[in-house]
């Protein structure tokens, strides 16, 4: 996992341009109607996620064709949604390509932290709004808390500790070594933020992706390994 840095433009002024950017007239004077609405939601969700009490925001029981049109705002390759992206990503110039909340697979999606079903207001928020791979939020859907908890670290937000929370035991057999991954709290970690990333590595399926990911890495340097031997081999016998 790795933090992001967030959006610190004007969020609604970022509403303000995915709004512009369509072309259906109908839902630019509906969404042009209710703005009032949208910015005081907004202002909300900014008030929480400085004050990192998401988890207490309520969603806005919203009218069904205002939560279509609302709905109709997000399009993951849409050129402000593309700029968005890149902005987040790039840092010091470089392009971030991996997904922070797997470390694993490349960003192809952007993740509603609250998910855009159920907080249709907040679709286009920049801030609701982080880059991800499409497995972490395939595997995340809808989901994001349980009994009053987060069940996902927000990378936007929370400080990944510093002290060890993952350890890789290592089994060699004939044939092939076995890797497992784990999460313990071994450190000290503070209870809260150690419940949610064993939350965030359950859900996500993390402990097994990075086995798969390491046993490829592993079957490509023993490739490289017969390689080398191979070719020693045509060496020797040619001299």
């Amino acid at each position: 996992m790795k933090k992001v840095g967030h959006y610190t433009e004007d969020a609604f002024e970022f509403h303000k341009n995915v709004v512009s950017s369509k072309r259906d007239e109908s839902v630019k004077e509906m969404l042009s109607a209710n703005e009032a609405i949208l910015k005081e939601a907004f202002d909300n969700y900014d008030f929480h996620f400085n004050d990192n009490s998401l988890i207490e925001l309520e969603s806005i029981n919203l009218p069904s064709e205002l939560k279509v049109a609302l709905l109709s705002l997000y399009r993951y390759d849409a050129t402000v949604f593309r700029h968005l992206k890149n902005s987040l990503t790039t840092i010091n110039g470089r392009i971030v390509v991996m997904c922070p909340m797997c470390t694993i697979d490349t960003i192809g999606s952007f993740d509603h932290i609250l998910p855009k079903e159920d907080y249709a207001e907040f679709v286009d928020h920049p801030k609701n709004l982080i880059p991800c791979c499409t497995t972490c939020n395939s595997k995340k859907n809808r989901y994001w808390k349980e009994n009053g908890t987060f069940l996902f670290l927000n990378l936007y937000i929370d400080d990944i500790p510093g002290e060890q929370y993952l350890f890789l035991s290592v089994t060699q057999t004939d044939s092939w070594p076995i890797l497992r991954f784990s999460i313990k709290n071994e450190n000290g970690i503070d209870e809260i933020i150690f419940k949610r990333i064993s939350s965030h590595y359950a859900k996500l399926d993390l402990c097994r992706r990075f086995e798969e990911a390491s046993g490829q890495y592993l079957s490509e340097i023993q490739d490289s390994i017969h390689s080398l031997k191979a070719v020693s081999y045509t060496h020797l016998r040619a001299h």
